[in-house]
């Protein structure tokens, strides 16, 4: 077994995947999923900020079920995109196609876990009218084109283009 050089396109994949996982990372830790615009104050998935003091979210209380199901959802994604990554490099490197295929795989259910909790977020959170979604959103859903882009390279990679 010998190593090659993987086709454009799977590297094309790998570089999705690594720069999706990398993204939906800070996402999901950072506390910027909403923010008011007039304050300095911002809310993330597992703490809230005024400033530079950050507070843990719920903190020995019960945490609601919608953000429970976020939390989960965004590190399920970071998993699936991460082994998609690491597969992805595998399938690079001894040029396995069915590894291209599981590594299609799970970039798109990673895609399919960030849809769910940017939409979860994005319809339960409570945003007053000086509110609006904030960077760790935004991340999250470059995170998901990323992925989208991951799956379709990973899945084409597999073809022979003539």
């Amino acid at each position: 077994m010998e190593l090659k050089v993987p086709l454009l396109l799977a590297r094309v994949a790998v570089a999705c995947a690594g720069v999706g996982v990398i993204l939906q990372v800070v996402a999901v830790a950072a506390p910027g999923w909403s923010a008011s615009d007039y304050t300095d104050y911002s809310k993330g998935l597992w703490e809230s900020c005024d400033g530079r003091n950050c507070t843990s979210i719920y903190d020995g209380s019960k945490v609601p079920v919608w953000l429970q199901s976020c939390r989960t959802f965004g590190i399920l994604s970071v998993i699936l995109l991460a082994l998609s990554l690491v597969v992805g490099v595998v399938a690079c490197c001894i040029e396995y196609h069915g590894l291209s295929s599981a590594a299609a795989i799970c970039a798109f259910m990673a895609t399919v876990c960030i849809l769910i909790e940017c939409a979860v977020y994005a319809g339960k959170v409570d945003m007053p009218g000086t509110w609006r979604l904030g960077y760790s959103f935004v991340l999250s859903v470059i995170a998901c084109g990323l992925s989208i882009g991951a799956t379709i390279f990973f899945f084409f990679s597999k073809r022979k283009i003539a």
